[in-house]
């Protein structure tokens, strides 16, 4: 035995990376809230393995290591998972955890995966309100369990076990997971009342009148059907020759430039400091104010003005006025 041990740890190191990170893949995922509902689902993580060694089973209490973001963890395990099996009791059959991880499961499942409810404590189909009641459900008994195995077996893709080799299996292993179910303690909680016969006729009600309503929304386009089953292949052989950019609005202009393009100066009455403005352009009020535009934004007014000019017009004065001397060399 410690001989094959040391030679599947050889063929572990040789293979490549890709190839380990494979084989250290779960696929099953294991769904549990509250104690009893751990209790089991902590046995079954370490015995599915051993009635199907491809069964690579993922629970949060166990497969979590410490340091981590816990939720983090349980999105990555839940991605790409080819079967969930939800271990529900009386006590957490309206579990948000459980009702979280059952959404999550019911976006990755296709034609291959499977979600499955497993049943403990005397729980019944008809005891589960909402989403929980629609996935296919699992008794702990021997023949249903045998069920949830074959259906696992399947699900997780290639090397399927033959039939009779997984009732073999399964049939030597059952009697520990029967023994474990029997010693499963008694709730500390208190279960929520279970719904009654008219709680669940009301449910049911409402459930069938959501779906009507559903359908009644959407009657109004009945009547459109065959036009659109001829006009939509039409429109799209019409639309096979036009380029994006001719179904799409022209963009428009650019917005004028809004930097400064020139600077002017500005000599005020009784100043001899001539004002310097960076602008697109100034002009003169009919009262005698110069002022200086940046695009359409007024930057600077001036009033008593005796003369301006632009730095462009090498300093031609624009009104009468005494120019600055030009400093000596």
């Amino acid at each position: 035995m410690q001989k094959q041990k040391v030679t599947f740890d050889r063929m572990q190191r040789n293979m490549p990376k890709s190839n380990r990170e494979a084989a250290q893949m779960h696929n099953v995922f294991l769904s549990w809230s509250g104690e009893r509902s751990l209790y089991v689902a902590k046995f079954f993580r370490d015995w599915m393995p051993k009635v199907l060694h491809r069964a690579k089973p993922w629970l949060s209490d166990i497969d979590i290591d410490k340091g981590t973001v816990g939720l983090d963890e349980i999105k990555k395990a839940l991605t790409g998972t080819k079967v969930g099996v939800l271990f529900l009791t009386p006590e957490n059959r309206d579990s948000s955890w459980i009702s979280y991880e059952a959404g999550v499961l019911a976006k990755e499942v296709d034609d291959k995966s499977r979600i499955c409810t497993y049943l403990l404590a005397g729980l019944q189909i008809q005891h589960l309100r909402g989403p929980l009641g629609m996935f296919q459900r699992t008794k702990p008994e021997q023949d249903d369990t045998r069920k949830l195995m074959h259906t696992i077996n399947r699900a997780i893709g290639q090397d399927v076990l033959p039939k009779e080799h997984l009732d073999i299996i399964f049939d030597k292993m059952w009697p520990d997971l029967e023994s474990h179910l029997g010693a499963m303690p008694q709730s500390e909680e208190l279960a929520k009342p279970l719904p009654s016969i008219d709680d669940m006729i009301a449910e049911v009600l409402e459930l069938t009148r959501a779906t009507a309503n559903s359908r009644k929304q959407s009657e109004w386009m009945d009547k459109y059907a065959l036009d659109l089953k001829d006009f939509i292949p039409s429109l799209v052989e019409l639309l096979k020759g036009v380029r994006p950019d001719q179904l799409l609005p022209s963009p428009p202009p650019p917005p004028p430039p809004r930097g400064p393009t020139a600077t002017f100066y500005v000599k005020l009455v009784g100043d001899s400091k001539i004002k310097r403005v960076e602008g697109t352009v100034a002009a003169e009020t009919a009262i005698g104010q110069v002022v200086v535009l940046v695009g359409n934004e007024v930057v600077a007014k001036f009033e008593s003005v005796e003369g301006w000019w632009k730095e462009s017009a090498q300093k031609k004065l624009l009104r009468p006025a005494t120019p600055p001397k030009s400093p000596k060399a």
